[in-house]
């Protein structure tokens, strides 16, 4: 298209909803409209975990759905879409994650009203994580609408052309860069795309995350704005809360105090182990590697669980066949030979844990290796 006829298609449609008496984003403000988070059912999440392509944005309509994913830019410029077809759930809003090997995978789904979305509007939703004391804005979400999209090629055809004809000094570039350009392409995002039909979105949205002391639980919440052409701006109210509730294999460790035995002038005193202590300290705290560096020697419970935490299956099996055998050590050795791909084995540790212990049953639907193992 044209530069003029650009300008035109964009330009028009905001001067009339300005002889209205309206703004692009008035009718958001007066009825509250907002984004949604969703968790996903068990099944679903774990056809995604195992899934290794492009998350992926459905657009619904009336009669009609259009899936599509964020765009990929290949060394020739050429952009690329990978199609995937699946179906939403909608369950509760607190969820436990197992832990494993020092990070935790959050997904949710984030869901678009037909209502937010407009030819002449860019939305832009940021997913915030909670944790403690301290929260971390994940990447944007943004989506734009076609004739907002016109209008920023628009801007920075303008801008370009500007540049290549007076070659203006880096400041110059600068100042040319904020008269011409009003609304600048989002950097740093998850999505970004153009759409030009109207209808609910809905996108699903995987994060990996570290875990440490400040982990235990965890949420998720969106903030968001809507641009308008006409350069309203409509602040989206506040979202739903998901919440994460962390498993991990600490709740295994044993924290009971170890002593070791000094002499003394010629006599044996009992002592605490201060240097053990420390690891199991470093242990709560997610601190794995470290822990293991304190407690490597010990070759106990404790080693194992860090091994564990770490992904050293082989070793920590190792060590746990060595342990008088209780609840404990099965169910953790069936976990370990689940990893390993040991199924058969790895069941016969799993039920004789429930034999020893039949909490063990309880404790098998907060970790995806014992789902594995109860497959068949």
């Amino acid at each position: 298209m044209e530069p003029k006829k650009i300008i035109e298609s964009v330009m028009l449609p905001c001067c009339l909803l300005l002889l209205a008496g309206c703004s692009i984003t008035s009718g958001l403000q007066r009825q509250q409209i907002t984004a949604h988070l969703a968790q996903l059912a068990r099944s679903e999440r774990q056809e995604r975990m195992s899934d290794n392509r492009p998350q992926s944005v459905q657009l619904r309509q009336d009669s009609s759905s259009v899936y599509f994913v964020p765009a990929e830019t290949l060394e020739d410029g050429e952009r690329v879409l990978s199609l995937r077809i699946e179906e939403v759930s909608v369950v509760a809003k607190v969820r436990t994650l197992p832990e494993r090997k020092g990070r935790v995978t959050l997904d949710f789904m984030v869901t678009l009203p037909k209502a937010l979305l407009g030819k002449s509007r860019s939305v832009i939703i940021t997913p915030v994580l909670h944790k403690l004391d301290c929260r971390m804005e994940l990447e944007d979400l943004v989506i734009r609408g076609g004739r907002f999209s016109r209008l920023q090629e628009r801007d920075y055809w303008q801008y370009e052309t500007y540049v290549e004809r007076f070659r203006p000094e880096p400041a110059g570039c600068e100042a040319a860069f904020n008269r011409f350009v009003k609304f600048p392409y989002p950097e740093d995002t998850r999505l970004d795309s153009v759409i030009e039909r109207h209808g609910m979105m809905v996108y699903y949205y995987s994060e990996e995350v570290e875990t440490d002391e400040t982990t235990k639980c965890m949420s998720i919440t969106l903030e968001g704005a809507v641009l308008g052409l006409d350069d309203t701006t409509y602040r989206l109210p506040s979202s739903d809360t998901l919440v994460y509730a962390i498993s991990s294999m600490l709740s295994f460790a044993d924290t009971l105090p170890r002593y070791r035995i000094e002499k003394i002038d010629g006599m044996d005193m009992t002592k605490p182990d201060t240097t053990y202590m420390r690891g199991v300290e470093l242990l709560r705290k997610r601190k794995y590697a470290e822990a293991l560096y304190v407690l490597n020697d010990y070759n106990d419970l404790n080693t194992a669980v860090a091994h564990l935490s770490l992904g050293h299956d082989e070793r920590a099996l190792e060590i746990l066949t060595l342990l008088p055998q209780n609840a404990v050590v099965e169910y953790l050795s069936a976990i370990a030979c689940s990893r390993l791909g040991r199924k058969e084995e790895g069941l016969e540790h799993y039920l004789e844990a429930c034999r020893l212990d039949e909490r063990m049953e309880h404790r098998g639907n907060l970790d995806p290796e014992i789902t594995e193992l109860r497959k068949d």
